[in-house]
C-alpha cells in the first residue's frame, strides 16, 4: 500500500490518496477502500521507457538484492594521525623469546652510594690441601739460626749444613759509613779496655805561711777635761699684764731663780783593749803528686747467651 498526491482538476487543490501500486485515475472523491488480504504477487513486468524528467519525483522502488563486493580500490593517502587515545589495559605477557647476541660492552657508570653490608654468609666448604711449603726457602745458605738449645738445626729442620757461629760475640747490622762495620762477618772489640797514664812531672807543694807578728794594737781614753756647768738663769721681777681697755684684771708671772744644774765631771781613764801581736810559722805547707796509671776498666755491655748457627751448604 502506498500513498498517492495529485491535484484535482476541478478545484486545482493537492489530494491524497491510496493504492494498491495504481494511481486513481479520475478526480472523483472517492472514500478509501477497505483493504482485502493481499494477492500473490504478480510477475514482474517488462522494463518501460525511460520517461521525460519529471517536477514531481516518482515514488522509489523497491529495494534490489545486496550486489556482489566489487575490488578493493587503491588505497587512499595517509591521513593525518589522529590524537593519540588513552593505553588500554596491559595484554598478557608473551613468551619470552630467545637471547638475543651479547652487545658490546657499555661505558663504566659513575659509582653508586655504598649499600649497607650484607648478611655474613655461611662458611663454604674446606678447600683441598695445598701443596707443603719447602722450609729450605726460610733459610737459604748463608742464613743464621738463633737458638737456645744445643741443637744443630739439621736435626730441628731436616735440612742442610750447619757450623757453630760467633762464640763469645755479639752481632750488630752492616754500616758502609763506619770502618768498624762496613764488612759482612768483620770482627773487632774487646771486651777492656786501660786507658794511658796522665803525662807530666808532679806539681808543687802548696806553702801557706802566716803573717809576721806585727805591734800591739792601743786604744788610749781621751785626756780629762773641765766640768761641763749648765747654769740656770738669772732671776727676773714679775711681769704684770692689764686684761681688756680696764684694769680691773691683770695677769702676773713669778720671778725665776736658782743655781748650777747638771754639772759633769772630767773623763780619766787608761789605756783600753790593747792586742797582743800575731805569731806564728808556715802553715799547711802540702804537695801535690801526677796520678799513676790506670787499671783496665770493664766495657762489657748487657747481654744474653744463646746458640748461633750458620748454613754452610
Amino acid at each position: 500500500m502506498a500513498w498517492y498526491k495529485r491535484k484535482n482538476s476541478r478545484t486545482g487543490e493537492e489530494e491524497a490518496y491510496w493504492f494498491d501500486g495504481i494511481p486513481p485515475v479520475n478526480d472523483e472523491e472517492t472514500s478509501p477502500p477497505v483493504m482485502g488480504p493481499p494477492g500473490p504477487a504478480g510477475s514482474a513486468g517488462k522494463d518501460g521507457k525511460d520517461g521525460a524528467d519529471s517536477v514531481v519525483p516518482g515514488p522509489p522502488g523497491p529495494k534490489g538484492d545486496k550486489g556482489d563486493a566489487g575490488s578493493a580500490g587503491p588505497q587512499g593517502p595517509q591521513g593525518p594521525q589522529g590524537p593519540q587515545g588513552d593505553a588500554g589495559p596491559q595484554g598478557i605477557q608473551g613468551i619470552a623469546g630467545s637471547d638475543g647476541s651479547v652487545g658490546p660492552q657499555g661505558p663504566q657508570g659513575i659509582q653508586g652510594i655504598q649499600g649497607p653490608p650484607g648478611n655474613d654468609g655461611g662458611v663454604g666448604p674446606k678447600g683441598d690441601k695445598g701443596d707443603p711449603g719447602d722450609p729450605a726457602v726460610a733459610w737459604p745458605v748463608g742464613s743464621v739460626f738463633i737458638s737456645v738449645v744445643n741443637t744443630n738445626p739439621n736435626t730441628l729442620l731436616g735440612f742442610g749444613t750447619w757450623a757453630a757461629f760467633g762464640a763469645g760475640r755479639v752481632m750488630v747490622g752492616l754500616d758502609a759509613g763506619d770502618p768498624n762495620f762496613d764488612v759482612v762477618e768483620e770482627v773487632g772489640g774487646t771486651k777492656t779496655s786501660t786507658p794511658s797514664a796522665h803525662a807530666g812531672t808532679a806539681v808543687a807543694n802548696h806553702v801557706v805561711t802566716q803573717p809576721s807578728a806585727h805591734a800591739n794594737h792601743v786604744v788610749t781614753q781621751p785626756s780629762a777635761h773641765a766640768n761641763h756647768v749648765v747654769t740656770q738663769p738669772s732671776a727676773h721681777t714679775s711681769v704684770a699684764t692689764k686684761q681688756g681697755a680696764s684694769a680691773g684684771n691683770i695677769i702676773t708671772t713669778g720671778t725665776h731663780s736658782g743655781t748650777a744644774v747638771d754639772a759633769h765631771s772630767a773623763h780619766a781613764g787608761t789605756a783600753v783593749d790593747a792586742h797582743s801581736a800575731h805569731v806564728g810559722t808556715a802553715v799547711d805547707a802540702h804537695g801535690v803528686t801526677q796520678p799513676s796509671d790506670h787499671a783496665a776498666m770493664s766495657v762489657v755491655q748487657p747481654y744474653i747467651v744463646c746458640y748461633f748457627w750458620k748454613r754452610t751448604a
